[in-house]
């Protein structure tokens, strides 16, 4: 199996030894280096979080020939048998991701960042990225694709999860913000960085739409949709929405996954009243979605699908993925997918990617191999892709896009 990724050289290791340091996607863990033999290396690995899904403890063996030869490393079990093998190929430490044939090549790189999860937003020119663990939004230059401002939040200690803020939303000149420990919304003045107004809101908001001057927010724990006026400030609760996550508007509706019981709730904008609900295929966990050419696409994350439901008709068509549907994207005249392997425990390298699907023909589906994709993002012919790969800080790829 072909993959990318980092090798470090360092020379911390015991009695002054160089050695390499190497970061696996699948377990979010260290290959710490333990002796040289050979052309090979022998490591431990050292799992940080997920364990119980990973081979804590394992012996790995790491054949290196240097960074013009694919790299092979096999982990190996209590028996002596080789577990699972991986062949790695060398990553340039300054871009990171390179050339990706077919989809395009790297131009830019934000590294050491904090969680960078699913609540991207970007328009005229600038990209907005949620640090969930370190309350704050980064506001990046798209043009130079650097970070201009780190603006502070939140407080990822107090709320649920450990997430604030949980998504950033951008339409013209507003910028809003969840503010999950205040219990609010926040609005980002772009020419201050600043947060210059807030609204409570009584309950963790997770996500935000904005459709003119209503805000539309989803509140997860507290099983609700809120429709927020930002002039009057005023709100209006929507009830007895099962764990709301993903929220969409477009084809003259607003769009709600309910992630536990795996429907798309359908809400008039006029009544606030919940007037459909699309089942979802069976134990697809739905969580997010977007809206694209009069068709909600709604990412199914165990479902190992995309579902493209028809706003006119509310009929579905379920899109088949090789793997977890972690979160969805529009732009470029694409839907875009990242994918994780599934079950969560399969350690195939090859299943991390992401999807490209064509709109018109429902059916062509690409998928690019990409270490640790989480979330996406389309802004001027360039995608952005979190990248949780990395024990160090998350990062942001900028990938141009072949014409």
């Amino acid at each position: 199996m072909d993959w990318s990724m980092s090798l470090v050289f360092s020379g911390d290791c015991s009695e002054g030894a160089s050695c390499a340091l190497v970061y696996y996607v699948r377990c979010a863990g260290e290959l710490l280096h333990q002796r040289q033999e050979g052309d090979a290396f022998l490591f431990r690995e050292n799992i940080t979080e997920n364990a119980d899904e990973c081979f804590s403890g394992a012996t790995v063996r790491m054949e290196y020939q240097g960074q013009d030869h694919p790299m092979t490393l096999t982990w190996v079990g209590e028996d002596g048998e080789a577990v699972a093998t991986a062949e790695l190929h060398h990553q340039h430490p300054s871009t990171g991701a390179g050339a990706i044939p077919g989809l395009g090549e790297e131009v830019g790189l934000l590294r050491d960042l904090g969680t960078v999860d699913f609540g991207f937003a970007g328009e005229n020119g600038t990209l907005w990225i949620p640090q969930s663990n370190r309350g704050t939004v980064l506001r990046v230059d798209a043009g130079t694709r650097r970070v201009v401002s780190e603006i502070t939040v939140g407080d990822p200690s107090s709320p649920s999860f450990g997430i604030d803020p949980s998504v950033v939303a951008v339409s013209g000149d507003q910028v809003w913000v969840t503010q999950r420990a205040d219990r609010a919304l926040g609005r980002i003045d772009p020419a201050t960085n600043r947060i210059v107004e807030t609204i409570p809101l009584g309950v963790e908001p997770y996500d935000i739409e904005i459709d003119g001057t209503t805000l539309w927010v989803t509140a997860f724990e507290e099983n609700a949709v809120l429709k927020v006026d930002s002039r009057s400030r005023t709100i209006v609760t929507i009830p007895d929405i099962a764990n709301p996550l993903g929220i969409a508007v477009g084809g003259g509706a607003i769009w709600v996954v309910e992630h536990r019981i795996g429907n798309l709730a359908r809400i008039d904008p006029a009544t606030a009243a919940v007037t459909d609900r699309i089942p979802m295929p069976i134990g697809s966990t739905p969580e997010n979605l977007v809206f694209l050419d009069e068709y909600v696409w709604v990412a199914n994350n165990f479902g190992n699908s995309l579902s493209r439901v028809d706003t006119s008709t509310n009929q579905m068509t379920v899109i088949e993925l090789p793997g977890r549907a972690v979160s969805v994207s529009a732009g470029g005249g694409f839907v875009w997918v990242a994918v994780w392997p599934s079950p969560a425990a399969e350690v195939d390298l090859s299943k991390y990617g992401i999807a490209r699907i064509d709109p018109a023909s429902n059916v062509e589906v690409d998928v690019f191999p990409f270490p640790g994709a989480m979330s996406l993002i389309h802004l001027d012919g360039i995608l952005w892709i979190g990248d949780r790969n990395d024990m160090s800080g998350d990062k942001v790829h900028a990938i141009r896009l072949e014409p």
